[in-house]
């Protein structure tokens, strides 16, 4: 099976997100996933979805973001019709895309989020809908770092262990 990755920043890219592309490089290093030239701007959802689309069913993907590109990973997973294996953020952001449930296309997904009051009190704290995703496969953890938390290396190696499961796991 092949593994494809998908991730995006959060607002500005890497200006300001520079634990995105260390995250995403880590994907491709340590689990040789294909990141497909991640990450992403935040505002890329459609593009994301459409070269998602276009990978053959039986691959795996996996799609994650962080503050905005949080916010985006359920659209994402809203605009394809392929299996999500994974899906992860690191504090999805008040100020971002809401209103888009984890569906069943989904199988895992995990948020990490954050009432941390710095830089600005809840940013990092938008809880994604449950929707037709299956309740047990989504989990939520609170971890207050200042936004956006992505360089937090303790929650990098839980959503690399939890991918690297699913790709040894991925029914």
């Amino acid at each position: 099976m092949n593994w494809h990755g998908f991730g995006m920043y959060g607002m500005f890219g890497p200006e300001t997100d520079p634990g995105e592309a260390g995250f995403s490089q880590r994907v491709w290093q340590e689990l040789g996933v294909n990141i497909h030239g991640s990450p992403y701007r935040d505002y890329q959802a459609g593009e994301i979805a459409a070269l998602i689309d276009k990978l053959p069913p039986e691959d795996g993907t996996f799609v994650w973001g962080t503050s905005l590109g949080a916010c985006n990973v359920p659209v994402v997973c809203s605009y394809t019709k392929h299996v999500i294996n994974g899906a992860f953020a690191f504090q999805a952001s008040i100020y971002g895309a809401k209103g888009y449930p984890l569906n069943d296309n989904i199988k895992f997904a995990h948020l990490i989020y954050s009432y941390n009051p710095i830089p600005f009190p809840g940013l990092g704290a938008y809880i994604w809908p449950l929707g037709t995703m299956e309740a047990a496969s989504y989990h939520r953890t609170r971890h207050d770092l200042p936004h956006p938390g992505d360089y937090d290396l303790n929650d990098q190696n839980t959503y690399l262990a939890e991918m690297k499961r699913i790709m040894e796991n991925p029914a």
